[in-house]
């Protein structure tokens, strides 16, 4: 599991100049800080203050006193800035729910893009590759996940019945004046709903492809990004390891995404181990577009996906 040094003999654009042999002990504590970002059990932790300070002080006491690893302080940072909404909040002023991260997929705050922007000052070099031009077969191999990821998605979709009910996707194309008054929202549908059967507008349709992009950045940025290359560099753990590391800790966030559940979990493993392929062998920028194409058919056919009551008891 754990490689004799830093460096590894097998190609990689994340390979770096080693910089000594990590300890055991740090390569433990680094896996297990990369297993815990945006884990399910410890959000549900974090729900409460205390839970989080407790947790986000361990990480820090880590960070300062014994290894000084980007991978520590990116969710601390990150959790931190997510509540800047409520400084224009004390001070009055509304915000669009998309921008505080009240509904769509980019969390409160927007802290996926949060993550890129953090990732980006913490840890440049991770996601430098971000410009890379990927080889011919690696560009070829995209395009084969690019189309085979909407038909998988559709699958899994078709197979556990999804209503498309998935919670910030639906109500990200509700109308303003709707999601500033509550009240005047309740028995209402949002547009994808209301169009669940009908073709979205070019605006709507625009508006997903740059969430669905974001989202993929602030995803791609954080797993296949920093964590993939500093459980390499900082690690020093194989490169096959430190891939399948960041793919199962990318499944697990998905428990309640889309694809979710256990068969999520899994699904999203494995797409998560193939986007850290393509990011080993071409690059940030290849994963990235294959990723945002995966979420913009989410955003715009599986989430706006229905089935009749009889479809959902029989399943």
């Amino acid at each position: 599991m754990v490689s004799e040094g830093m460096c590894s003999t097998e190609p990689s654009i994340l390979d770096s100049e080693c910089n000594g042999e990590p300890t055991m002990m740090k390569q433990i504590i680094l896996i297990m800080a990369v297993m815990a970002f945006n884990n399910p059990l410890l959000t549900s932790i974090m729900e409460y203050r205390t839970g989080k300070i407790i947790i986000f002080g361990i990480y820090l006491c880590i960070y300062f006193l014994l290894y000084s690893s980007p991978i520590l302080i990116l969710s601390p940072i990150v959790h931190f800035l997510m509540y800047w909404p409520k400084i224009f909040k004390f001070f009055n002023v509304e915000l669009h729910p998309l921008i505080s991260g009240h509904i769509g997929p980019l969390g409160q705050g927007c802290y996926k893009v949060l993550i890129i922007i953090v990732t980006t000052l913490i840890c440049p070099e991770s996601v430098k590759s971000i410009f890379n031009i990927p080889p011919m077969w690696v560009s070829l191999s995209a395009g084969v996940v690019c189309v085979g990821t909407p038909v998988v998605l559709y699958l899994w979709s078709l197979g556990t019945k999804s209503s498309g009910k998935h919670r910030g996707v639906m109500k990200m194309m509700k109308p303003q004046d709707d999601e500033n008054n509550e009240k005047s929202t309740k028995g209402k549908k949002s547009e994808m709903e209301e169009n669940a059967d009908r073709s979205l507008s070019v605006k709507a349709k625009l508006k997903l492809t740059v969430l669905a992009f974001l989202n993929a950045l602030g995803e791609e940025f954080g797993t296949r990004g920093l964590f993939l290359f500093e459980l390499q560099r900082d690690a020093g753990l194989d490169p096959n390891w430190a891939n399948f590391i960041q793919a199962f800790s990318f499944g697990a966030q998905h428990w309640e995404g889309i694809p979710s559940g256990w068969t999520g979990v899994g699904l999203t493993t494995i797409y998560g181990f193939i986007m850290g392929l393509l990011t080993q062998y071409g690059g940030l920028s290849a994963a990235v577009l294959v990723h945002g194409v995966a979420d913009y058919y989410i955003f715009v056919y599986v989430a706006r996906m229905e089935f009749s009551s009889d479809d959902k008891k029989k399943n």
